[in-house]
């Protein structure tokens, strides 16, 4: 049972399920937070974070939701603040959509499915956490962080290729459409792309990388 009295501040982490999202979880736990452990669809990994935190002597709960759905995170944000105030919001579910093949042969709805939870669900927490924590908005302040992944820095040749692929169009006139002028205009975009590459947006570039065995790139629905 969850005792209202104990909890000062409440910590919603996204995708805490297991790995990065729950070692966050125990973290926040342990730093005194009351934390929210969300999760998609792995209820009993999300219970086994909860039972870890609560054997600490730490103050946990789980609730399900799911970020790409407007209507989930304000429930989301609902269940957390009837337990206290929140002041933590911790971006981390995320999926791979269990891209497998070729770019061409990825699947739309895989593509649409990656981009709703990985993006869309990010920016849909950011908002809500605004509307609730800024203090122009009546709230409480606090802190909105959100997780990227060393994946963002890595090469997939047989699925989207990294920027620094791009690269590769300099000086070459194989694989791409025209010639002259239209290759100089080639080798622009990729001095363009090296530099966007490098541009790291100011709420993340103290984010924790995370790698392939996290629970926020499983190869299924979100947690």
């Amino acid at each position: 049972m969850i005792d209202n009295d104990a909890v000062h501040e409440i910590a919603i982490v996204t995708g805490a399920s297991r790995g990065i999202g729950a070692a966050v979880a125990l973290a926040a736990a342990r730093k005194g937070y009351g934390v929210v452990v969300n999760y998609s669809s792995d209820a009993p990994g999300a219970d086994d974070v909860v039972g870890k935190i609560l054997a600490e002597g730490g103050q946990a709960m789980a609730v399900q939701a799911d970020v790409s759905q407007p209507a989930d995170v304000g429930r989301l944000f609902d269940a957390a603040a009837a337990w206290g105030p929140v002041t933590a919001v911790i971006n981390n579910a995320a999926i791979t959509g269990n891209l497998i093949g070729t770019l061409a042969e990825v699947p739309a709805a895989t593509v649409q499915r990656v981009m709703d939870v990985n993006v869309s669900g990010m920016i849909f927490m950011c908002q809500e956490a605004v509307r609730r924590l800024s203090t122009d908005h009546g709230g409480p302040g606090g802190s909105i962080i959100n997780i990227s992944s060393t994946a963002t820095k890595g090469r997939f040749p047989r699925h989207l290729g990294s920027l620094r692929g791009v690269e590769r169009c300099r000086g070459r006139s194989d694989g791409w459409p025209g010639s002259g002028s239209g290759q100089a205009g080639h080798s622009r975009q990729c001095r363009r792309s090296r530099q966007h590459q490098h541009r790291t947006p100011r709420s993340c570039r103290n984010a924790r990388p995370r790698g392939e065995a996290q629970s926020n790139h499983s190869h299924g629905p979100g947690r």
